[in-house]
């Protein structure tokens, strides 16, 4: 299959841009995957070209811009800047969207949103590879299935993040969470402040006034209202692989859990943003949530509900890359 690598020492991507092994040696290592050896017969992780600025073969210049929908800044990437460090790299519970030459590989780290995969985020993180790049981690309830038993709350589930992050040698971050992994990221923040360096919550729960099971299942239907029918296949996909009960386990653990209280406790710049119809995260919670402290701001985007991942990928990027160049 073209963009699979048999052999990762001497392999190049069918794309023409030179690949680059330094990146390719930390995550091969990462996944414990024997640099230089061969795959096994089902690999733990594989290569795609989907969505690489630069292509074309060879060393070929090629302009390409990257339109961020909603926002007044366009970036014009062309020739070796838009080149990428190499093409995605999935491993399990993972997906590294490296970013272009010159800058780090991974600047942007993203949970998905309960029951969501990683697909989903990168739905708006692909639109700013020549910007930034990412990386994708899932846990137990948040793309991958949870261990029986009780779920982990969000400050458990946060410590295992931290560890992923060590795994992977990743240090000043900005941390991309949606919907109930708001709370991961933002605990993993409260956790580890010298190693986070900003956090961009989109559609944070739990509202404390919607904690019980029917005002939130009533938010969830008048959000549901406002959603695209386009996502239902791939958020039901989702929510198949991770496990109605995983999900509804978490859900219980996380609607508990008072966000306000631990960002009273983080020192970094926060990103706050939800949908114009989201009700699941209102207007006056994420105002409540920003509050007085500098460095914080809350957006409403004007369109979109809580699936903006999905339904506004490109308003959501154009924010998110606002935020992080005022963090320059």
């Amino acid at each position: 299959m073209t963009g699979c690598l048999r052999r990762p020492a001497v392999a190049r991507p069918a794309t023409g841009y030179r690949f680059r092994m330094g990146l390719h040696r930390r995550v091969a290592d990462a996944v414990h995957l024997p640099y230089g050896g061969l795959a096994p017969s089902r690999p733990l992780w594989r290569r795609s070209t989907r969505h690489c600025a630069g292509s074309g073969g060879g060393d070929r210049s090629r302009s390409a811009n990257v339109d961020l929908a909603g926002t007044s800044r366009r970036w014009a990437v062309s020739g070796r800047a838009a080149r990428l460090h190499t093409a995605e790299i999935r491993a399990l519970g993972e997906l590294l969207l490296p970013g272009p030459i010159g800058s780090s590989p991974v600047g942007l780290v993203a949970v998905p949103g309960l029951g969501l995969s990683a697909e989903v985020a990168a739905h708006t993180l692909r639109l700013m590879q020549p910007l930034i790049g990412s990386a994708i981690i899932e846990l137990p309830g948040f793309g991958v299935p949870g261990r029986r038993g009780p779920a982990s709350g969000p400050a458990a589930l946060a410590a295992a993040l931290l560890r992923r992050l060590d795994t992977l040698e990743l240090r000043d971050v900005v941390l991309l969470g949606h919907s109930a992994s708001c709370q991961i990221v933002a605990e993993a923040a409260a956790q580890d402040p010298d190693r986070i360096a900003g956090l961009v919550m989109v559609g944070p729960t739990t509202d404390p006034r919607a904690a019980d099971w029917p005002t939130l299942a009533t938010r969830w239907i008048r959000t549901a209202a406002w959603e695209r029918p386009h996502q239902i296949p791939a958020v039901v996909a989702a929510y198949r692989r991770t496990g109605l009960g995983d999900m509804l386990r978490a859900m219980d653990a996380a609607r508990r859990h008072r966000i306000d209280s631990t960002l009273a406790s983080v020192r970094c710049p926060v990103l706050i943003i939800r949908g114009r119809h989201d009700r699941i995260a209102p207007a006056d919670w994420v105002d409540a949530l920003t509050g007085p402290a500098a460095g914080r701001r809350a957006v409403t985007l004007p369109a979109g509900a809580h699936m903006v991942p999905i339904t506004a990928p490109a308003l959501l990027a154009g924010e998110i890359a606002e935020f992080l160049a005022g963090r320059c």
